[in-house]
């Protein structure tokens, strides 16, 4: 009961049954509980709409930065992604340069044999061909001694 109604009912209690004072503070008590009733009632209604619209506002605060901070939790997991890729990548890249240096190595040492088989190749047929008439005239004299001796077998490189 707020101090209106208290004063209201204190001059009830003193006053004279049914007297002057009695008869018009009893209806102005009520007429005036009524308005401070109906002041109080709008200043709450207000007050909660301030509080409402402050519960809205820290809602949609507190829900951009849960967004926030699950943007910054996947940014931070695609950061180690990208950083253990990358290492995966460097281990990768390390081990084929390896292997490539490996394989240059050996590609090196293939093309010398390559090189050495073809010039012994051509070494070989300049002796067959220098050996060639040296060989026509031995068949020739073996076969004036043996006329059936066969016929040496042919020599072809080329295969």
């Amino acid at each position: 009961m707020n101090w209106v109604g208290v004063t209201a009912l204190r001059a009830l209690s003193t006053a004279a049954p049914w007297s002057d004072a009695a008869i018009i503070a009893a209806p102005l008590a009520v007429v005036l509980a009524a308005i401070v009733g109906g002041i109080v009632s709008v200043v709450v209604r207000r007050q909660n709409k301030a509080v409402d619209e402050a519960t809205v506002h820290k809602a949609v605060a507190e829900s951009r930065k849960a967004a926030a901070e699950t943007t910054a939790i996947e940014v931070t997991i695609a950061r180690g992604l990208l950083d253990e890729v990358r290492g995966m990548l460097d281990t990768q890249r390390a081990h084929y340069e390896s292997r490539l240096g490996d394989l240059t190595g050996q590609l090196k040492g293939l093309n010398e044999r390559v090189s050495s088989n073809e010039e012994q190749q051509r070494k070989l047929r300049a002796a067959f061909a220098s050996h060639a008439t040296w060989d026509g005239d031995a068949i020739a004299a073996l076969r004036s001694a043996h006329p059936d001796w066969p016929d040496p077998p042919p020599i072809d490189l080329d295969d």
